[in-house]
């Protein structure tokens, strides 16, 4: 393999690195949402919203 391809593979390498460390930022931060979500609907089950359509 030349240098110029080994060069391309390395790039290629790091690329793919950094796509997955975002990937599992995306991920980390989408169960942190949900989790607010989750968080949410237990503040609301306790929330009369009758009221809300008068």
């Amino acid at each position: 393999m030349s240098d110029t391809r080994a060069e391309e593979f390395a790039r290629a390498i790091d690329c793919l690195k950094s796509c997955q460390a975002a990937l599992k930022r995306a991920a980390e931060a989408s169960a942190a949402a949900a989790d607010e979500f989750r968080k949410l609907g237990d503040v609301l089950k306790g929330v009369d919203l009758s009221a809300v359509n008068e």
